[in-house]
């Protein structure tokens, strides 16, 4: 694999990371705002 190529992986994988937490942190705000809500 070409360093170039790599770099796109390691881009692409942080990308998601990025979105995964991005999900993770929207779907513990929503929880802890049903949670004050209730």
């Amino acid at each position: 694999m070409s360093p170039s190529k790599l770099q796109n992986v390691k881009s692409v994988v942080n990308q998601n990371k990025i979105l995964m937490n991005k999900l993770f942190i929207k779907k513990r705000n929503a929880a802890m705002h049903k949670a004050f809500t209730l």
